[in-house]
């Protein structure tokens, strides 16, 4: 299936407004990001059109907010990471004003978590701290 769209954008809903400016400025650079509250239809099962978005995108970008991953988000980077590891998917990791220094990242085996300390952050003694 040739991509559909150049750029998954999965969010928190709570982020829903600093993400829809970025779709906006996106498509303002005439790029077709995937953001589900212009490409889910009525009527359809959402689950299943988030997927095909993912399957169909040429990049993702997982954006981090002040309360960091939703579920929802969590299980779409979920997925995304298996498009990392088996096709090499570009994941951009995007950091919203207010976003945590320490985030809980999926993907680890078990109850493990990768956490990420950002250079700059507090965390990491950049300036920040």
């Amino acid at each position: 299936m040739p991509p559909r769209y150049d750029l998954f954008l999965s969010y928190n809903r709570r982020d829903q407004a600093a993400v829809r400016q970025i779709h906006e400025a996106l498509k303002g650079r005439q790029l077709k990001p995937w953001f589900d509250r212009e490409a889910l239809l009525p009527g359809r099962l959402w689950q299943v059109e988030a997927e095909k978005g993912i399957k169909s995108c040429r990049a993702a970008a997982v954006f981090f907010g002040p309360t960091g991953l939703g579920p929802w988000e969590n299980l779409e980077m979920r997925t995304l990471l298996t498009r990392v590891a088996q096709e090499g998917l570009p994941l951009i990791p995007v950091l919203l004003p207010g976003a945590p220094d320490k985030l809980e990242l999926p993907g680890g085996e078990g109850s493990q978590r990768r956490r990420a300390v950002f250079p700059g952050s507090a965390s990491a003694g950049g300036a920040g701290a």
